[in-house]
């Protein structure tokens, strides 16, 4: 990754490694706090993170999923609750059998700056909906979440799921002081019964939460 210190003007060249592989990484996500500098990916089957605490300069890796199940990054977020605690928590999904099985809603926390993980399930989805009339790829309507904090350090998480094995989804809400416990899920979305909503964002203010839920939309 690359490091810039006078907002994009010139960056750090050649950029730093942060983790090398043989096999493709997907959905990377980046997270600063301070001098902690945090890069949550997918590799093959496996969820890692590479953790930096001197700014970016070196960064060492672990991985996040301990099973062998597919997983998923859908975001990160890192919480300095108090200044001498690194907390940072990942929320994503395992999905089973190639989109045709349940799918985990989990979230994993790290209280040593990345090097272990703990995981909390907060949900259990069907698979998703089956969209392969419009050339999509497996699990492409299939369970997200985007999660953030507030200045106090409080803990707000999205999610789609369904109830049902390929039926619509509606998007749910939780929220946690410590990333271990969650309140129980609540249903936010807006849309008729039987109306899929997917593609989730979430907007922390004071003292609002606000969720940006939107119906998928598929081209032929």
């Amino acid at each position: 990754m690359a490091k810039s210190t006078d907002f994009g003007a010139t960056s750090t060249k050649p950029p730093v490694i942060a983790n090398t592989t043989n096999a493709g990484t997907d959905k990377d996500i980046v997270v600063v706090n301070g001098r902690d500098v945090y890069v949550g990916y997918n590799h093959a089957q496996t969820v890692r993170v590479s953790s930096s605490h001197d700014g970016g300069h070196t960064f060492t890796s672990a991985n996040v999923n301990h099973n062998a199940q597919f997983g998923w990054l859908s975001d990160q977020q890192s919480s300095n609750r108090q200044c001498w605690q690194r907390l940072l928590l990942v929320g994503g999904l395992y999905q089973n059998g190639g989109a045709k099985g349940p799918v985990n809603i989990y979230v994993s926390k790290s209280s040593d700056g990345g090097n272990t993980w703990t995981e909390t399930l907060v949900d259990i989805s069907g698979s998703p909906p089956d969209c392969s009339a419009f050339l999509c790829g497996w699990a492409f309507l299939g369970p997200g979440t985007a999660m953030t904090n507030d200045v106090a350090g409080n803990l707000y998480l999205l999610w789609n799921a369904g109830n049902v094995d390929k039926g619509p989804e509606r998007i749910f809400y939780s929220t946690s002081t410590d990333g271990v416990n969650w309140s129980p899920k609540l249903d936010v979305s807006l849309a008729p019964a039987g109306v899929p909503q997917a593609r989730i964002s979430s907007i922390v203010g004071t003292p609002a939460v606000y969720c940006l839920p939107s119906a998928p939309r598929l081209r032929a």
